[in-house]
């Protein structure tokens, strides 16, 4: 991810303002805090752009959760300080 570029939430494609996005943990990704909280129970929504991302950045698929959906976060990759810089 070029961090200076636009960066656009990976659930639903809008434009994320600096500051005011939520680094998903292990995920390696951005999305809005609205997204983040209306996923509390793992990611009903944007499960196929979520595994693309995860083939493109060759990060390892998490086991769905007991809901059968693929966790909110899961802490097997460490976020790059890049990504950091960018949400504080």
């Amino acid at each position: 991810m070029n961090l200076d570029d636009d960066v656009f939430c990976l659930i639903c494609g809008a434009f994320i303002e600096t500051g005011s996005a939520k680094v998903v943990p292990g995920y390696q990704m951005l999305v809005h805090e609205d997204c983040w909280r209306q996923n509390a129970y793992g990611w009903t929504s944007g499960e196929r752009r979520i595994l693309r991302h995860l083939y493109e950045q060759g990060i390892e698929v998490p086991p769905k959760n007991k809901y059968g959906l693929l966790p909110r976060s899961y802490p097997s990759v460490e976020q790059p300080e890049e990504l950091k810089k960018k949400t504080g």
